[in-house]
């Protein structure tokens, strides 16, 4: 999995800040609204919709009430990327495989 990790660091730091544009979202926020979305099987527009209504998922990425929500676009463009680096499909095995959550009430 370290090789794994690897991959999706250098394909998600590659884009780095642009001039002019708002500071990127932290990878780790992105990747945990990642497992969210495959968890609770959302689309990516239901995926934003939920993070800014549950203040549950709002705490699982770290966020507080004033902090900027990532979009459905944004979260997109990251599991593309990741999709293009051929790890997305590792990943989603790895946290789908954690016994706890494939235990749901």
């Amino acid at each position: 999995m370290g090789n794994v990790s690897r991959q999706a660091h250098r394909s998600v730091s590659e884009g780095g800040l642009h001039k002019g544009k708002t500071p990127p979202i932290d990878v780790i926020i992105k990747f945990k609204a990642s497992v969210l979305r495959k968890i609770y099987n959302l689309s990516f527009n239901q995926a934003e919709y939920q993070i800014n209504d549950r203040l549950s998922f709002m705490r699982f990425l770290g966020l507080g009430l004033g902090n900027k929500v990532l979009d459905s676009h944004t979260l997109w463009n990251f599991e593309n990327t990741l999709s293009e680096a051929e790890v997305m499909e590792e990943l989603n095995y790895s946290v789908c495989s954690i016994p706890c959550w494939n235990q749901r009430d």
